[in-house]
């Protein structure tokens, strides 16, 4: 496998979406597709194997000094690598995604979310996504295994209650709420993940909503502030929703008041990854 490959995709896909897209009979598109598709397994497969590559790639989004453009360029490509597994078989995708996770695919995650770059916070978000479209488990165990300290989970819960661009917040509550959603989660790692949420992030969960709720006391602003709380803290609710009954205490504990949190003004999500 060379450039050949990447080069020829390039084509195709020019062909197929620019020049003949209302030209082009079924057959004829599905064999571009069959292309595209047997030349994306030959790309995965030959980064999967070449360890040299995928440890130099992770080294310089973990170092601080690689230079800006160059991390913008290195968070696309790894980002690209995810969204060509998706067209995988499952077999196929969770060799690959096991092959990452060897050689470090999370490590540059918190670093990517804290940067002061909207770009980099995209790419991450989109990453996280990604991952969790094939699997939350594997990103639920990582968080675990970093305890105590928790970069990854902490550096997730800044951006998405913080001040960050729209689509970034919105890419990592979709990912917040494949975290905590029971239904994909075995016993033990239900109890460690959500006694882990409850006792370290749910308040930091909580803090955009009685900031919204503080500001918008006699001024009008309540329908705004809580619109915005909303779109960035569903997954909040989901989990409370969803949760043991000792979990839901732990929201309420973690509020900071006797009073139990009611959650009834919130809409359940719907949709999930």
């Amino acid at each position: 496998m060379g450039p050949a490959q990447v080069h020829q995709n390039f084509r195709v896909q020019y062909i197929k979406d620019v020049v003949l897209p209302r030209s082009l009979d079924d057959h004829t598109f599905a064999t571009l597709n069959s292309i595209v598709f047997v030349n994306n397994v030959a790309i995965l497969s030959h980064i999967q194997r070449d360890s040299e590559y995928l440890s130099a790639l992770f080294a310089q989004l973990v170092e601080h000094g690689t230079p800006l453009e160059r991390r913008r360029e290195l968070s696309r490509l790894l980002l690209e690598l995810c969204q060509l597994a998706r067209s995988l078989q499952l077999f196929n995708r969770a060799a690959f995604y096991r092959r990452m996770l060897d050689h470090g695919l999370f490590a540059p995650v918190a670093s990517l979310l804290m940067s002061a770059d909207p770009m980099l916070q995209l790419h991450a978000a989109e990453m996280l996504g990604a991952t969790c479209l094939h699997d939350p488990s594997i990103l639920r165990q990582f968080i675990l295994v970093e305890r105590p300290a928790q970069r990854t989970m902490r550096a997730l819960m800044h951006v998405l209650t913080c001040g960050a661009e729209a689509g970034v917040k919105a890419q990592l509550g979709e990912v917040l709420r494949a975290l905590l959603d029971p239904e994909t989660m075995e016993g033990l790692e239900q109890e460690e993940f959500l006694n882990l949420f409850y006792e370290h992030f749910v308040a930091v969960a909580l803090a955009p909503l009685e900031s919204a709720g503080a500001d918008g006391e006699g001024d009008g602003g309540a329908s705004n502030g809580g619109a915005r709380v909303h779109r960035q803290l569903g997954a909040t609710s989901f989990a409370a929703s969803a949760a043991a009954p000792a979990g839901a205490r732990g929201v309420a504990s973690a509020a900071g008041g006797a009073e139990p949190v009611s959650y009834t003004h919130l809409t359940l999500p719907t949709k999930r990854i």
